[in-house]
């Protein structure tokens, strides 16, 4: 029964569960230990006008969810031996890794540019996934769900935090970002966002890149008011969805 594990493609999908569930467990292990610091009060210190309101971030519970349950999928006997599911299992090793990679180092180390690398590392591998899963159109039902959705969602909110994560590191460096700045962080995302909807046309990619969007306008009504920014950010979320549907 476990002679299927015993093999390179069953190492794979073990260490690939292994790391979905070190995910969220790396997310809550500075408060579990009593850290001085958390991903959340690092943040918290750095904002800017383009990090979006607090609860937005809720998406990460969508996105680990999604992750284990791909997880789970490439697990069973049955598709240990698939090859699209080999090939992403490989790059999933190396998204989830960098993102606990990541979870660590910001609450020991602050927002800074070797979390930005990180981060970036983490979209590159997504956007292989990606490009691979789209290579293996069209799916049923069931790897969409459970394979492309997840990711396409985890791509999509990595796509944006790309630039929050550069926006609060350059505070951190002194650099106060005024409206001029925030604007060109939001469309830098929405540029990068766009090329990436036109490309695949990745509806849940777009969802995750409008729901980062729309908790920048939210912050920027609530919290910091700045209509200017709203302004913008609301204007660019239908564009971004009419650039994936075309």
């Amino acid at each position: 029964m476990l002679d299927p594990y015993l093999s390179l493609d069953g190492a794979r999908a073990i260490l690939v569960l292994l790391l979905a569930i070190a995910q969220p467990l790396m997310g809550y292990w500075p408060q579990l230990r009593r850290w001085p610091h958390t991903t959340p009060s690092r943040s918290a210190r750095l904002q800017t006008p383009v990090v979006p309101i607090e609860w937005a971030f809720a998406i990460w519970g969508v996105i680990f969810t999604g992750c284990l349950g791909f997880a789970i999928w490439q697990l069973m006997p049955a598709n240990l031996g698939d090859p699209l599911l080999r090939e992403i299992g490989w790059l999933a090793i190396a998204v989830f890794s960098l993102t606990v990679a990541w979870e660590y180092y910001v609450p020991k180390h602050d927002l800074s540019w070797p979390s930005v690398g990180l981060i970036v590392a983490t979209l590159a591998c997504l956007l292989l996934i990606m490009v691979r899963l789209e290579a293996a159109e069209p799916h049923s039902t069931t790897t969409f769900w459970l394979v492309a959705a997840p990711f396409q969602l985890f791509a999509g909110w990595i796509s944006a935090a790309v630039f929050v994560n550069a926006s609060s590191t350059l505070r951190r460096g002194g650099s106060e970002q005024g409206t001029v700045w925030t604007i060109g962080f939001v469309a830098a995302a929405v540029v990068l966002g766009g090329i990436v909807a036109f490309a695949s046309g990745a509806v849940i990619y777009v969802a995750a890149i409008a729901w980062a969007l729309f908790g920048i306008v939210v912050a920027n009504i609530v919290r910091e008011p700045n209509q200017f920014v709203a302004l913008c950010a609301g204007a660019a979320i239908p564009l971004v969805i009419a650039v994936a549907l075309v």
